[in-house]
């Protein structure tokens, strides 16, 4: 390991995905490719000092059957992987243990010989009716293993299970063996890492599936967080990127990964890539480790520091098979990962060494002296001059059921709410935070709430219209249960229209949310919103930029010195 990272808690990991393998089809290849695969971890370890902690393989381990030929049977397939995953174990020293190793399915690991295509479209032909109806029908089938409807789902990944069981790869596989999935704890140089492994494979049949693929999503997004709880950094594992499953699933899928997990790792599409998203949510997408078609061959490590509260900074080597050269390389991608290593944060800036300067060396210059700050204040997160403000907004919070703070986009809404959140006042409540999509409704934000308000169902419902009244007194159950929080809405102008909330039911929901102390609601929002609720239950602020000398002093100030270079 690197001097950059002596002393730090670090948590490192490979991620492989799209192998396709089988031999008679592509072994005149892929034998060699896959050997010059591990040199280049060797020259990865001996260059950057990357030993990873964890491997993750997001599916498409062989190619799938393809007859009764020798080797083109799918468990002779999987009998070939086997030895491949001991070859990329035995890469590393100390090798990877079995037990640090996580797979998901693809939907090449599927035994279309096993598959009905008259199940498959009976099932899609009654998927119909707004996505509320289709997201109960897919919770009914997947949260039920006993019944017909779901064993003529999972029988064709019998082979992969198999697979998983024969070779010591399934012991993440304790709760959902009938599934393929899991939600694991592990704990790496002190940091208590989530995985979680979603099965986005059980509806996959034939060709041409983008757009058409049922995951049941929001059953194994909730469903596996929840098991979480306790993890500082959440992982999640998963075959195929969102946009290969059928619209008519919920359309907040998409958040709701993002609300209950810190990555994103896939595969499928063959392109290696780093997504990042406001709060510190990362989608990591792998190339294939083989491919024989022209799509990229690729694959990626990471490696992050982590401080107490969770956040981090960490790089992404992206890495890619050069055929011309005949060797593995690092993939550059112009001004994000211009040397194919790509940075990422959360909550932190990157501090990494500095590459020093080469000038005249009789040039002289006058400078401010550099200014050190503190480490865990506003100043070292990159927010200067607001501590006041910080302060003032904190007492607010504390002080009444619902703030709202808004300003224009870029002000620093969103900086200026993650200070307010560690403020004394407030730093020992739990905090969440969701971003509103357009136009949600009651429902929906209630959903996106639910597990910061203590509802641990697997697919929540409110149901609080009754008899055309309101009625919230379920809250009262679910705040028995959990703790004090902090819920800050980000993008909260999509609830809002004309100074009102769209849904009647927002207004009172928020009303009824008032008379919970556990909860401390934050509405971010770029508009002003006016007596949008009772004054008596909350309290807005208007989020300006520092003035101009303020700006200046932070920036400039300071006594002047001479600098040789």
């Amino acid at each position: 390991m690197t001097d950059e990272y002596k002393g730090m808690r670090t948590v490192t990991w490979l991620h492989l995905s799209d192998l396709h393998l089988c031999n008679p089809k592509t072994g005149w290849e892929s034998g060699k490719i896959l050997k010059k695969l591990q040199e280049d971890f060797k020259k990865l370890h001996d260059e950057e000092g990357l030993t990873p902690d964890m491997i993750f393989f997001t599916g498409d381990i062989v190619y799938g059957d393809l007859g009764k030929e020798k080797g083109k049977q799918i468990v002779e397939q999987y009998e070939d992987a086997a030895k491949f995953f001991d070859n990329i174990r035995a890469s590393f020293s100390p090798e990877i243990p079995k037990e640090r190793v996580f797979i998901v399915p693809g939907n090449h690991d599927v035994n279309r010989g096993k598959t009905n295509r008259f199940h498959h479209q009976g099932f899609d032909s009654q998927m119909t009716g707004d996505y509320h109806n289709i997201e109960k029908k897919l919770n009914d089938l997947i949260s039920d293993t006993d019944k017909d409807d779901w064993k003529g789902f999972i029988r064709s990944l019998k082979e992969y299970r198999q697979f998983l069981e024969l070779n010591g790869y399934d012991h993440p596989l304790k709760k959902d063996r009938d599934r393929l999935i899991y939600a694991v704890e592990t704990e790496i140089n002190h940091v208590k890492v989530g995985i979680a492994g979603f099965n986005s494979a059980w509806s996959s049949w034939q060709d041409n599936e983008k757009g058409k693929l049922w995951m049941a999503g929001h059953w194994q997004i909730q469903n596996l967080s929840s098991r979480l709880d306790s993890a500082q950094l959440k992982i999640a594992l998963m075959h195929h990127p969102f946009n290969w499953f059928n619209p008519a699933e919920d359309p907040n899928l998409l958040h709701e990964m993002g609300n209950n997990f810190d990555f994103f790792l896939h595969g499928h599409e063959h392109l290696g890539w780093v997504e990042e998203i406001a709060g510190g949510y990362k989608r990591i997408s792998a190339g294939a480790c083989y491919g024989d078609s022209e799509k990229e061959m690729g694959y990626n490590v990471t490696r992050l520091k982590i401080d107490k509260d969770g956040n981090f900074t960490g790089k992404v080597w992206l890495r890619k098979y050069d055929r011309l050269g005949e060797g593995w390389t690092k993939r550059p991608v112009h001004e994000k990962a211009e040397d194919g290593m790509w940075f990422i944060k959360k909550g932190l800036e990157f501090a990494g060494p500095m590459e020093e300067e080469v000038v005249d060396e009789a040039l002289e210059v006058t400078a401010a002296p550099a200014i050190e700050f503190q480490t865990d204040t506003p100043e070292s997160r990159g927010v200067f001059g607001r501590d006041k403000e910080i302060a003032k907004i904190a007492k607010i919070v504390n002080d009444v059921p619902i703030t709202f703070i808004y300003g224009m986009t870029g002000i620093g809404k969103t900086s200026l709410i993650n200070e307010v959140r560690r403020h004394p006042l407030l730093k020992e409540r739990k905090y969440y935070r969701y971003p509103i999509s357009q136009g949600m409704g009651l429902e929906q934000l209630f959903a996106l709430m639910s597990p910061a308000l203590g509802n641990r169902d697997d697919f929540p419902k409110g149901n609080f219209l009754l008899f055309g009244k309101y009625d919230f007194s379920s809250l009262k159950k679910y705040a028995q249960y959990t703790s004090p929080s902090i819920i800050h809405l980000e993008h909260a102008q999509r609830l809002i229209n004309g100074g009102k909330f769209m849904d009647m039911g927002v207004e009172e929901f928020f009303k009824a949310l008032a008379n919970y102390d556990q909860f401390k609601i934050i509405i971010e929002s770029r508009e002003e919103t006016g007596h949008i609720l009772p004054q008596k239950i909350y309290k807005y602020w208007d989020v300006h930029g520092i003035d101009g000398e303020k700006a200046w002093q932070l920036t400039f100030a300071g006594p002047s010195r001479t600098v040789r270079r």
